[in-house]
């Protein structure tokens, strides 16, 4: 029971930060492989004009990721952040350089973004990334607070240019089935941390 509990919250994380994050697609419809859910609509005119979309920004994340493939440094994303019209972060799929399997263009350029800001939450940045974030960056992105992602390719042209799992993953989990075997173990003090943690919350 507790492990089908465990993943019900995990999949409403999941949902809760594809419904929170205002995330908007620069690429037009997608394929038809992917749900309607999933889609986000294009930047309009009146957005760009009022300045809220800035191609430039863009242009930058599409310019990072391209160069790390000619150079051999890692994967096709590159992402910017940006607050109060400066860009605060500018990076690429780290993955190979740093033999981390988390390391994607969006969780790198959160955690410049958090160390440049001296904060956790980036509620006033958004996001300009070249392809649109995978679930785990998504979640990232949520419990960062940004206030927007705008994204080039979809997950359905990653998945079919680059192998990704994108699109595995989104149609994984909006089935409401499991990426990854979750076993919850009973233990007696489990709760120890948490309570603490809550009284210390409290108490403030």
């Amino acid at each position: 029971m507790k492990k089908v509990r465990v993943c019900i919250v995990l999949l409403c994380v999941l949902l809760a930060a594809s419904v929170a994050l205002n995330v908007v697609c620069l690429t037009g419809t997608a394929k038809t492989e992917v749900r309607p859910e999933w889609l986000a609509g294009e930047v309009s005119e009146e957005e760009a004009a009022e300045g809220g979309y800035n191609p430039a920004f863009m242009q930058m994340a599409l310019d990072i990721a391209k160069e790390n493939v000619v150079t051999g440094s890692g994967g096709p994303i590159g992402a910017v952040i940006v607050k109060d019209g400066e860009v605060i972060a500018a990076t690429s799929n780290e993955m190979r350089q740093n033999h981390n399997s988390y390391d994607h263009g969006e969780m790198a350029a959160i955690r410049e973004a958090e160390q440049a800001t001296g904060q956790m939450y980036l509620t006033d940045c958004v996001l300009y990334t070249s392809a649109q974030p995978c679930l785990m960056c998504e979640a990232a992105i949520y419990w960062a607070r940004i206030a927007k992602v705008y994204y080039a390719a979809g997950i359905s042209e990653t998945s079919q240019y680059s192998g990704f799992d994108d699109l595995y993953e989104y149609e994984t989990v909006y089935s409401g089935k499991n990426l990854v075997e979750s076993v919850d173990v009973h233990i007696d003090n489990e709760l120890e941390a948490l309570d603490i943690w809550q009284e210390q919350r409290t108490s403030k």
